[in-house]
């Protein structure tokens, strides 16, 4: 079970599943029609087209790049300042290695950079790191970037 919190109108959140083979099953309130809605999504194996082998790829990256800002923050809260650039940089090279040249790839990498600057010393992270790590983190794992 997943749950999402509430959506704006027209917003959009991809949802990273791994399956093989099976049948979805998901469950939404609709707003427009004020009920539940139930629907299924056949899986079976194939193989992906570029584009959405990218989309996957760079939904993997930005959950990766949330996860990495919450635990360099984590990090850098107990003094780990090492163990936070490390997470930053795994990122980092991560959203490198994503194909294709868009404009969310290279928001993500910016963002990793910048976040990296705020964890070289205690003071830096003191001062904007802690709130710009929780800040974006938060932000890439609800797709607000």
């Amino acid at each position: 079970r997943v749950d999402i919190s509430d959506l704006y109108a027209e917003e959009r959140r991809d949802i990273l599943v791994e399956m093989t083979e099976g049948v979805a099953k998901f469950r939404y309130y609709s707003i427009l029609s004020s009920e539940w809605v139930e629907s299924t999504l056949a899986c079976s194996p194939r193989d992906l087209t570029d584009d959405e082998a990218t989309a996957v790829d760079l939904a993997v990256a930005r959950e990766t790049t949330a996860a990495a800002m919450l635990q360099a923050n984590e990090d850098a809260a107990s003094g780990r300042m090492a163990d936070a650039r490390q997470h930053l940089q795994d990122a980092l090279k991560q959203a490198e290695a994503v194909a294709g040249d868009c404009e969310d790839i290279r928001r993500l990498q910016l963002d990793l950079n910048e976040c990296l600057e705020t964890v070289q010393t205690s003071a830096d992270y003191k001062s904007k790191g802690s709130k710009k790590l929780a800040w974006m983190g938060g932000g890439h794992g609800k797709q607000r970037s």
